[in-house]
C-alpha cells in the first residue's frame, strides 16, 4: 500500500497509442457502497481489504474547529458498518491523519498504526498499533510514525519509518527490528516475502530497492532528462507490484527554469524482470498529460493495475477510464443539482485478494452556493472485468 494525498478522480480521455477505434478505451464507473451520513465533513482515509467479504476501513470527522474525531469501518459480508475504533488519543490530542494506517494479510491478520499530535509544535505521547486477531483488536508498542506498511503475514510485515533517514521496520511476530535502505522511501509493495519493493529518492534522483527474502538492494534507474534545467531533482512516490517481472513505479520530477519557476512533471517506470525501463508511450503520454492520476495504484488481479486518478491499465497495455460514482445526498439529505456535480477523490485503493475487484475509499465533494465545499466520506469499488 502507498501513502499519497487524495487526488481527484477526473479523467477526460487517454491516449490509445495509435490503437483501432474499437479498441480504444473503455469506460466504466465507480460503485458506491458506502457514504457517511454526519453533516459535518467527513472522509474515509485508509482500507484494507483481507478476504472478499472481509474489510476494514478508517475515516475522520472533519469540523470546522478544534479536534477531528477519527472512526473505524467494518465490512463483514457485504455490508459496511462503524466499529469501535481501537486506538485512542490522549487528551487533548488527535489523530495525525498522515500516520494513520490499515493494512491486512487476511481477516484474522489485519493491523491499524497511529500517531498524536497536540498541535502543529510537535508530538504527544508515543505512536500505537493495534493487531485484529479474527476476534479482538490487541494492542502493540511502536517507537516509531509509520508511512508506509506492508502487512504479509502474522509475523511478517514492513513498515517505513517517517523519518526516512532511519529507513524500515520489520516484524517477526515477536518484536521489531530496523533495516537500512539503500535510500529514502516513501512507498512500499509485495508479491510475496521475497518480492518486496521500496521507492523514494536518492541523491535527488529516482531510488528502487527490491527484497528478494534475504537481503534489501538498490536497482538502478533509468536516466531523466529534465527540460531545460537550471536545477532539478525526482523521486518516486508509489509503487505496484504486479508480479515478480511486472512493477510499475510513479513519480514526478520538479525542476525550476530560468525564471526560477518550478515546474512539476509526471512520469512512470515499468520492471520487467530485469530491469526498469521508462513506461510504453501510451501511459507517459497521458500521464504528462495529466500527472494527478499517478500518484498511487494497485494491481487489478489479472496483470494490470489501477490508479487512483482512475486510471485502469489492462495485462495488454489498453487504457480504460473511470467514470465518476452516481451522486449521493449532499448535506440537505436530498440529490440537488449542485450534489449532481459531485467529485470522487480517492485517498487509497486496495485489491480485494483473489478477485478482480478494487476497493477505495475517500470522499465525494462539492461546492456549495455560499462557496464552501462539503465533504461526504464514501467507499467505492470497481470490477476490472478480468
Amino acid at each position: 500500500m502507498a501513502v499519497a494525498a487524495a487526488v481527484l478522480l477526473i479523467v477526460t480521455g487517454c491516449d490509445s497509442g495509435g490503437r483501432d477505434d474499437d479498441t480504444k478505451p473503455r469506460s466504466a464507473r465507480w460503485q458506491l457502497d458506502y457514504a457517511t451520513t454526519s453533516t459535518r465533513d467527513t472522509s474515509v482515509t485508509d482500507i484494507a481489504a483481507a478476504s472478499r467479504d472481509e474489510g476494514w476501513a478508517v475515516g475522520q470527522d472533519i469540523p470546522d474547529d478544534g479536534f477531528g474525531e477519527f472512526f473505524l469501518l467494518h465490512r463483514h459480508g457485504t455490508t459496511w458498518k462503524r466499529a469501535e475504533m481501537p486506538l485512542q488519543p490522549v487528551k487533548g490530542a488527535e489523530f495525525d491523519n498522515n500516520y494513520v494506517h490499515l493494512d491486512a494479510s487476511s481477516p484474522d491478520n489485519v493491523w491499524l498504526f497511529a500517531s498524536q499530535i497536540r498541535d502543529s509544535v510537535g508530538s504527544v505521547g508515543k505512536p500505537t498499533a493495534a493487531r485484529w486477531d479474527g476476534r479482538r483488536w490487541r494492542t502493540t508498542s511502536v517507537d516509531f510514525r509509520v508511512w508506509d506498511v506492508a502487512v504479509l503475514a502474522p509475523d511478517d510485515v514492513w513498515a517505513l519509518d517517517a523519518n526516512r533517514a532511519v529507513g524500515l521496520h520489520h516484524w517477526d511476530g515477536e518484536r521489531w527490528t530496523v533495516h537500512d535502505l539503500p535510500g529514502e522511501a516513501v512507498a512500499l509493495s509485495a508479491t510475496g516475502p521475497d518480492d518486496i519493493w521500496a521507492v523514494g529518492s536518492h541523491d535527488d534522483r529516482p531510488a528502487t530497492m527490491h527484497f528478494d527474502g534475504k537481503e534489501w538492494r538498490s536497482v538502478p534507474t533509468p536516466e531523466l532528462r529534465l527540460p531545460r534545467p537550471v536545477d532539478g531533482d525526482a523521486s518516486l512516490s508509489d509503487v505496484v507490484a504486479v508480479s515478480r517481472d511486472d512493477a510499475w513505479a510513479f513519480g514526478s520530477p520538479e525542476y525550476w527554469t530560468d525564471g526560477a519557476e518550478v515546474r512539476e512533471m509526471a512520469f512512470a517506470l515499468h520492471w520487467d524482470g530485469k530491469r526498469w525501463r521508462k513506461a510504453p508511450k501510451a501511459i507517459d503520454t497521458t500521464l504528462r498529460s495529466q500527472p494527478e492520476l499517478g500518484t498511487s495504484g494497485t494491481p487489478d488481479g489479472a496483470g494490470g493495475f489501477v490508479l487512483s486518478g482512475g486510471l485502469h491499465h489492462t495485462d495488454d497495455g489498453t487504457l480504460h477510464t473511470i467514470k465518476q460514482p452516481k451522486p449521493v445526498a449532499g448535506r440537505s439529505g436530498k440529490i440537488t443539482k449542485a450534489d449532481r456535480r459531485q467529485r470522487f477523490q480517492v485517498s487509497d485503493l486496495q485489491l480485494v485478494p483473489g478477485t478482480h475487484e478494487i476497493w477505495a475509499s475517500g470522499n465525494v465533494s462539492v461546492e456549495l452556493s455560499d462557496g464552501t465545499t462539503f465533504l461526504r466520506g464514501v467507499i467505492a469499488s470497481y470490477s476490472t472485468g478480468g
